[in-house]
């Protein structure tokens, strides 16, 4: 069937969605779950192929172009077996954030090469251990409208738990290199593998809010999400070859104070890793 063809066969996820439209359209016009049923029959036949073509697989998964497409509408869509209304729902989602959040491609990308280097970093190697071993890369084929990396948890209710990490082509004059935009991204991966939940702040990190970020207290809720990867970034480029795109580093920010999220956000790694 047509419409599956071009959901399966997409390499980026404008196509994606181009196909999941066209999914939806037959499945609103016939009434029935069949077409969802076969487009999930063959995502769970293409996703045991790129499980056993990537055996032994890696503690932090990378992948480009098709397979990116198709790991991220696996781990997004929650198939339903008895409800194509609920079907339609799910795929509308992916739809809206495709919509939302990609644009054609701007600028140049990060390699897989660079990305593993970024993750053997001492410190970032080892905050992310086995206990993250659903963190998967998705190199996708075009830019995202505001951010040079995005990170998405997936499965969190269901179990079937992924952290993806989306890094699309980079986008022209922005604030800071892609490399320290996937950093901040981590950051995000650690924050809800701690608290479960980005609304809550983590443990210790309520100081650094109060003494060094007043304002965040007042402001929506996503700002601290932000401000805690930042200094989550920050901390993992101490001493490295990184440090010297740290914004924090850049921008001048208080040497002091930089100290004290460097201490705030290793004694959280600690804790965690204490904990697990």
């Amino acid at each position: 069937m047509k419409a599956i063809e071009k959901a399966m066969k997409a390499t980026t996820l404008s196509e994606l969605a181009q196909g999941l439209r066209m999914v939806i359209q037959y499945a609103e016009e016939q009434g029935t779950n069949d077409i969802f049923m076969a487009l999930r029959e063959q995502l769970n036949s293409a996703m045991l192929v790129i499980s056993l073509g990537n055996m032994p697989r890696g503690l932090n998964d990378i992948f480009a172009s098709r397979e990116a497409v198709l790991i991220y509408l696996d781990s997004r869509w929650e198939f339903c077996p008895t409800s194509y209304a609920k079907n339609i729902e799910e795929c509308g989602r992916i739809i809206e954030f495709v919509q939302a959040n990609v644009v054609p491609p701007r600028g140049e990308r990060v390699s897989e090469d660079e990305i593993r280097d970024i993750m053997s970093i001492n410190i970032v190697e080892r905050t992310f251990t086995s206990d993250f071993e659903n963190l998967t890369f998705l190199l996708v084929d075009e830019s995202f409208a505001e951010a040079n990396a995005y990170y998405m948890a997936t499965g969190l209710e269901t179990g079937r738990r992924r952290d993806l990490v989306f890094v699309p082509h980079a986008l022209h004059g922005f604030r800071c290199p892609q490399t320290y935009s996937i950093l901040h991204e981590l950051g995000h991966v650690f924050h809800i593998r701690v608290t479960e939940n980005l609304n809550e702040v983590p443990p210790g990190f309520e100081n650094i809010l109060w003494d060094i970020f007043p304002g965040s207290l007042s402001a929506p809720r996503e700002a601290m999400w932000e401000i805690f990867a930042d200094c989550f970034a920050s901390a993992m480029t101490v001493k490295t070859v990184y440090e010297k795109i740290d914004p924090m580093v850049t921008e001048g920010f208080d040497k002091k104070k930089r100290r004290a999220i460097h201490r705030c956000i290793l004694g959280l790694i600690k804790e965690y890793e204490e904990d697990r």
